[in-house]
């Protein structure tokens, strides 16, 4: 079962030859910020918290792409457990 992708408001400056993206995961919602080597700022976006939704969107810089990096938020008490 796929997942809805939802609007994601994205702004492109530029195309580099490397690529770094960093993903600030919640539960519902993942913030996506792909920079350059000079650490400038090419594209933005909030996407639905899936990984066919994060795939999608980072495949435009498949062969740029060197590292992601991630930040997690802690599951609420509870989570997971029986």
């Amino acid at each position: 079962m796929g997942c809805r992708f939802g609007a994601a408001e994205a702004s492109y400056v530029e195309e580099t030859m490397s690529v770094f993206a960093a993903l600030d995961v919640s539960q519902e919602l993942t913030a996506v910020c792909v920079v350059n080597q000079d650490g400038s700022i090419i594209a933005e976006a909030k996407l639905a918290t899936c990984p066919d939704a994060i795939t999608a969107y980072l495949e435009r810089w498949s062969g740029q792409l060197e590292r992601v990096g991630m930040e997690t938020s802690p599951w609420p008490s509870g989570c997971g457990t029986h």
